[in-house]
């Protein structure tokens, strides 16, 4: 089963991603800060992080504590600005503009992992 992080500091956001991608059949990890996703990545090894951007304040931190069998997906309200570009630079996998859909966020996912979920 593939295991997915979400980072998000909004709770609502990181249930309903949560609800959707279990139904998915996939096993799904939440972290509403950066130090709980590091924990999460480390006890768990998700195959795929899908990582809020915030407007301010910065959670990319987490692309160099990942490790190279985790791919981590920007989630961004603007996919084209700075923080962004030097994230993919840095090694993001990618990057999904808000707004989106949950499809788009599984495409993403199953681009990541080449395979469906269960």
């Amino acid at each position: 089963m593939t295991k997915i992080l979400i980072v998000d500091d909004e709770k609502e956001i990181c249930s309903r991603l949560k609800h959707y991608f279990t139904a998915a059949g996939y096993q799904v990890f939440t972290a509403g800060r950066t130090a709980e996703a590091l924990g999460v990545i480390r006890a768990e090894s998700p195959e795929v992080v899908l990582l809020d951007v915030p407007e301010k304040g910065s959670s990319l931190e987490l692309l160099q504590h990942a490790g190279s069998e985790t791919q981590v997906i920007l989630v961004a309200a603007d996919a084209d600005n700075e923080k962004v570009r030097r994230a993919l630079i840095s090694g993001a996998a990618g990057c999904v503009a808000k707004p989106y859909t949950m499809d788009d966020l599984e495409d993403a996912v199953r681009r990541q992992t080449g395979c469906i979920a269960a």
